[in-house]
């Protein structure tokens, strides 16, 4: 194969393919760099889910979150409350008229 008969839109299209691959191995060293600096795991428990636990197993808020803690988990995620999350949790009470 000639590359003078290569189209424009070829040598474009390679050149696009070229700076994919070489952003993308730059991305792969500066994650591979940050997660070697890292030395410690965090264990993340969704809030929610400790909520729905706690209410199942009947016990407080203080217990289930020592639990938490002595089972390793290090930070609990927290999302924005919706009128049904607040009423499964049991923090309102929803009347219709």
């Amino acid at each position: 194969m000639k590359l003078k008969n290569i189209s424009f839109y070829t040598w474009i299209l390679l050149a696009f393919l070229v700076a994919g691959i070489v952003s993308g191995l730059l991305l792969v060293k500066e994650r591979h760099y940050i997660e070697a600096q890292q030395e410690q795991i965090e264990n993340i428990i969704d809030y929610d889910g400790l909520l729905r636990a706690n209410a199942y197993e009947k016990r407080s808020l203080g217990e289930a979150i020592a639990s938490a803690k002595e089972s390793g988990i290090t930070a609990l995620a927290i999302y924005d409350r919706t009128l049904q999350k607040e009423t499964d949790a049991g923090h309102i009470r929803m009347y219709t008229s």
